[in-house]
């Protein structure tokens, strides 16, 4: 849909203020130079996009679609706006730009919170302890797995 996209954007006299950036490979970059990211899909899953945008720390305008609610502390890392609510998420975004502080407030909450929920040895570690507990529960529950382990050479 670029052409279509384009043609609107022309249309609208929004040529010089609109960039289609296409396939990027310089994300941290074009994050770094943002001052807010907005998410406005009608359906997500677990968006990468989002966590790569709170470890950047920015503060965060998206629609509260799939994951993303999970993700955000609506309020303190960034805002959620209902689907399909245009006016709503033109407010956030106004909200937003037009203060400095509150931006740079929010933007520290969520770098604050992907390095403490969403960081790659946060989550090793999680899972380290999930197996160590399924590895537990087994041996007590099935008592000849634990006698071959123990009985095993390696």
């Amino acid at each position: 849909m670029r052409g279509e996209l384009e043609t609107q954007v022309t249309s609208l006299g929004l040529a010089g203020r609109v960039r289609f950036l296409g396939l990027r490979s310089d994300i941290p970059e074009v994050l770094g130079a943002s001052d807010v990211f907005v998410l406005s899909s009608d359906f997500e899953g677990n968006p990468l996009s989002v966590l790569e945008a709170m470890a950047a720390g920015l503060p965060i305008v998206s629609t509260a679609v799939g994951g993303v609610p999970s993700l955000l502390e609506n309020g303190t890392s960034g805002l959620l706006v209902q689907h399909g609510d245009a006016a709503g998420l033109s407010s956030a975004m106004e909200s937003l730009l037009a203060d400095r502080k509150l931006r740079q407030a929010m933007g520290s909450a969520a770098a604050r919170r992907a390095r403490e929920s969403f960081d790659v040895a946060n989550m090793v570690h999680a899972y380290e302890e999930v197996y160590e507990s399924l590895q537990s529960k087994l041996r007590f529950d099935n008592p000849s797995v634990a006698v071959r382990q123990q009985m095993s050479p390696n």
